[in-house]
This record gives structure tokens, C-alpha cells and sequence, in this order.
């Protein structure tokens, strides 16, 4: 039986991987190191675009059911990636979301980066 280039390339290449060129951990991808030329490597890129797709699918489901009396995160990306979740609670006070830093901050493991996005990735 054959497979489908076309779904071989969907499940398998695309994607965190297909954007990024290295892993399809999102996690490797935040956890690189910027450019010096100022431009945002593949992997910084990659992180870019999930995290903004990120907080699209959450301020949609906001924008519908109003005010949220909790956001919980899980799984290894929302429960170890401090990132994650400031990513997605940045300038959603109008929405009730207010992050604890210190808390947010604890919420850590050994493979994970405290690393705020690069400065090209603002929220507004």
C-alpha cells in the first residue's frame, strides 16, 4: 500500500516542523536564540505564528462568550511553557484574563524557556 504525498506531507512535515525547518516541538522553537541581522530565523517565526494563532482562537472564543472566569492550560506546552501562557494573556485585561508573574513563572520544567518572544512579536 502506497501513502499519499500529499497526506505524508500534511501529517508529517507541516506544521510547527514545516515552518520552523528543525522540530515539531514548539518548544525547541522558542527556545532559539535571535538573529542578529534582526530578521526572525525559521524557528522564531514558526513561534511567532503559533503563538498568534494562539491568541486569535482564544480572543475569538472571548469575543463570543464575554468574560472568562478562568483560562486553563494543559498539556506540556500550556502546563511547563511560561511563555505560552503570557503569550496568551497579554492585553486581554478587557476580558478579565490578568496573569499572576510569579506565579506563571513557577510553572516551569527543565526543557522549558522562560524567554519572553522576540522583540518583533508585540501584542496590541
Amino acid at each position: 500500500m502506497t501513502t499519499n504525498p500529499v497526506e505524508k506531507l500534511l501529517n508529517e512535515k507541516s506544521g510547527v516542523l514545516g515552518l520552523s525547518g528543525k522540530s515539531a516541538d514548539i518548544r525547541d522553537a522558542l527556545a532559539v536564540v535571535s538573529r542578529t541581522d534582526g530578521l526572525p530565523s525559521r524557528p522564531e517565526l514558526a513561534a511567532q505564528i503559533y503563538l498568534w494563532r494562539l491568541r486569535k482562537y482564544l480572543g475569538a472564543y472571548l469575543t463570543t462568550v464575554g468574560r472568562a472566569d478562568a483560562v486553563i492550560f494543559t498539556d506540556t506546552v500550556g502546563e511547563t511553557v511560561p511563555v505560552v501562557r503570557w503569550a496568551m494573556c497579554t492585553n486581554m485585561e478587557d476580558f478579565g484574563l490578568m496573569l499572576d508573574a510569579d506565579r506563571n513563572n513557577r510553572g516551569t520544567n527543565s526543557r522549558s524557556t522562560s524567554r519572553l518572544p522576540p522583540a518583533s512579536f508585540e501584542f496590541s
